[in-house]
């Protein structure tokens, strides 16, 4: 198998079918072999699994009486097929239900990459700047006034959409983040697993909260970080407001929403 591009080195790893064993071997390759978004040396692959070498994503499937491999494609939301091959000089494009976020992100960061990985979903458009490897910047649909720290772990954790990886779009940012790859992505599945944690109990992004009328519990009783929530529900009232304008993480002010509803100092409007 030839794949042409700059990432890819001229021997770059070894595949090999033994009896009904498939296994992959990097073979000292610069930019890395990864499966199911871990970089391995040597590893087994199953049904179902990743495997991503240079921006070539290929999902290993099940054959006439072996496993196999074949380029992942999906459709886009035209029904049109979208491939997760590049050639030389073209965009690295596909499916975030096929491919994570973070599993790209590892790729990068391996590979020093820099470029402008452009996310979108039915609703919401997000884009993280990377530059030799790293996440130095994020913005949800073009909203610089929220922390990047905010943006990039919001756009790791979604589950569907497209994304592109193309050129670096900025080159100045105004606020960069200092946080590792590695860093970056365990804070933001810790804060997606918290956050499932609270379950139905916090109301959706588009929702809306007001002070409960009347309002029966006393607010002396709270704490300065529950007060500054407060204010922000009385200004805004719009759940993805508050978590934007909050100078907590999402998972602290979505953790204190929650607790204020419950203790009726809120009301779901």
């Amino acid at each position: 198998m030839v794949l042409v591009e700059d990432m890819v080195s001229r021997r770059h790893a070894a595949i090999r079918v033994t009896g009904d064993r498939l296994e992959v071997e990097d073979l000292g390759s610069t930019n890395g072999t990864f499966v199911n978004g871990e970089r391995v040396q040597k590893a087994s692959l199953s049904e179902g699994d990743r495997l991503l070498i240079g921006t070539s994503i290929i999902r290993i499937v099940r054959g006439a009486g072996a496993a196999s491999m074949v380029p992942i494609a999906a459709e886009d939301d035209d029904g049109n097929p979208t491939e997760y091959r590049t050639g030389k000089g073209k965009a690295m494009s596909g499916s975030v239900s096929e491919v994570p976020i973070a599993d790209l992100l590892q790729l990068f960061s391996a590979a020093k990459k820099t470029g402008t990985l452009t996310v979108r979903n039915e609703v919401d458009t997000g884009k993280l700047h990377i530059v030799d490897g790293r996440v130095a910047f994020a913005t949800l649909n073009g909203n610089d006034d929220i922390e990047p720290a905010k943006s990039a772990f919001r756009i790791i954790a979604w589950r569907d959409g497209l994304f592109e990886m193309g050129g670096l779009e900025e080159d100045t940012f105004p606020k960069s983040l200092n946080m590792s790859t590695e860093a970056l992505l365990m804070e933001a599945m810790h804060q997606a697993d918290e956050l499932a944690r609270l379950g139905s109990d916090m109301p959706p992004l588009t929702a809306h909260i007001s002070l409960a009328v009347p309002l029966i519990p006393k607010l002396s009783q709270l704490d300065a970080d529950s007060l500054n929530v407060v204010q922000l529900a009385h200004n805004y009232g719009h759940v993805e407001t508050i978590l934007n304008r909050s100078n907590q993480s999402d998972l602290a002010t979505a953790s204190i929403i929650v607790g204020l509803l419950r203790q009726n100092y809120f009301r779901l409007d």
